[in-house]
């Protein structure tokens, strides 16, 4: 109480600014913890944006039972469905033709039942027919569309579950639009292309490979130098890679080791690009 206590006397400057930066397409972020709440059904977070700023979100229970995080992201998407019709179907109203809202998700499985219907259902989820087929028939309409977002970059998380340090105050700072915050100046337009480029960098791994990378990778590998080499610049939840151990070390770590199963590498070895040594075992 008294973190919360602080924290609203130093932030009562922030503001929420919107400004649409396009009004042919709006994006949709979706999420679904599952089981979080003590009978065990699951949370629904939502944020829409045409740009910068959030002009519609929403952080609620969901109403029924699901047995997977799989069900519970649909069930997230189908219980915001109404929302995202109705945006659509009021800017076409007042003279604004839309193209397809997107929809991202950080679940693979959810998407795919979401897009093929039937073609990705089993016993275990045929009782879920009604969510993803509806969605899927939207999605046929062309009214949606629907891609996946790494879970780092998951905005519907801030209003999922609780976040912590530097991602909090990047996806607030995201949310809100904020210029200035109590840490000093913000840069959306940076921190929006940061977002953007980690989206398209998963994508591109997923392309190549969408066995052997998981959604957590900030940072790669050079096949043929064996670096380690940030590609996305500064931000404000890579802090530094001196002696802090920073996401994109521990990012490394990870991937040397699936890259390496023979051994560990220690985090110096990491921070020093010396993954083609022998791994130690520490």
């Amino acid at each position: 109480m008294v973190r919360l206590i602080k924290y609203i006397r130093r932030t009562k400057f922030l503001r929420l600014t919107i400004e649409a930066t396009y009004l042919d397409q709006n994006h949709w972020f979706i999420d679904g913890a599952f089981a979080v709440h003590d009978d065990m059904k699951s949370h629904t977070g939502t944020y829409m944006t045409f740009g910068k700023g959030m002009l519609d979100g929403s952080s609620s229970g969901q109403k029924i039972n699901t047995t997977s995080s799989t069900e519970a992201e649909v069930v997230a998407v189908h219980d915001t469905m109404p929302a995202i019709l109705w945006t659509r179907y009021f800017l076409e109203a007042q003279g604004y033709p839309l193209q397809s809202s997107l929809v991202h998700q950080d679940n693979l499985s959810a998407k795919l039942l979401e897009t093929n219907g039937r073609g990705s259902s089993s016993k275990r989820t045929r009782h879920m027919n009604i969510r993803y087929f509806f969605v899927s028939d939207v999605a046929a309409r062309k009214h949606i569309k629907l891609e996946y977002c790494p879970t780092d970059e998951m905005i519907g998380d801030f209003f999922t579950k609780p976040l912590g340090g530097a991602k909090f105050r990047r996806f607030r700072n995201i949310i809100m639009n904020i210029s200035h915050d109590e840490y000093g100046d913000v840069n959306v337009d940076e921190l929006m292309t940061i977002h953007q480029a980690k989206m398209q960098r998963r994508f591109d791994m997923m392309a190549r490979d969408d066995s052997s990378s998981d959604s957590e990778d900030e940072c790669t590998i050079s096949a043929d130098t064996s670096k380690v080499s940030a590609s996305d610049g500064p931000s404000q939840e890579c802090v530094g890679s001196g002696s802090k151990r920073s996401n994109i070390m521990w990012a490394s770590v990870r991937r040397a080791h699936r890259h390496k199963p023979t051994g560990k590498y220690t985090y110096a070895q990491v921070a020093a690009g010396d993954v083609s040594a022998t791994p130690t075992t520490e």
